[in-house]
């Protein structure tokens, strides 16, 4: 079963990976999405800023009462402060992950989708798989709104990948 200290390296490499990929984009890549109902890319920036956050809140308490708090503080945010809110909530979910600890990971439970888990394995159901699912749609509006120079690299190790060295004949 995972321990706290996997879960909090997981979320922060997600965490600065969704990031990067976030300094990649402008003002006007802002406003894009894929049909007319789904997030904008700046609605989907607010969203990764307390998703996290939000699912743990409601894996250790069985309530989403403190939901509307957090997408308060976040209604109004721009893409120039998307990065410390991110910051502020992997410190978050550190705190709460240190506070729960080893073995309430193993021995609390808490329910998804109406099933009974242990607490570890619904963080690895619903936090892990979440935040790369929607760091994933982060990527593809990018890249759909016109950043053509996105790649695996910025995906899955946050940072930019390194030109290919030519060798000489």
């Amino acid at each position: 079963m995972i321990t706290v200290a996997e879960a909090i390296a997981w979320t922060r490499h997600e965490t600065a990976c969704t990031i990067h990929i976030a300094k990649r984009l402008t003002p006007e890549h802002l406003e894009f999405r894929f049909t007319p109902p789904q997030r904008s890319t700046l609605e989907l920036l607010r969203y990764l800023a307390i998703q996290n956050q939000g699912l743990l809140g409601y894996l250790t308490t069985g309530s989403w009462d403190h939901w509307d708090g957090l997408a308060a503080k976040v209604a109004d945010l721009g893409l120039p402060g998307f990065p410390a809110a991110m910051k502020r909530q992997q410190k978050a979910v550190e705190k709460a992950l240190t506070a729960i600890g080893d073995r309430g990971l193993k021995k609390k439970i808490t329910g998804m989708d109406g099933k009974p888990l242990v607490l570890g394995q619904a963080l690895m159901d619903g936090i892990l798989k979440m935040t790369v699912a929607y760091k994933m749609q982060l990527f593809l509006q990018a890249k759909a709104a016109g950043i053509a120079d996105i790649g695996s690299s910025d995906l899955w190790r946050g940072k930019k990948a390194k030109p290919a060295k030519v060798k000489k004949a």
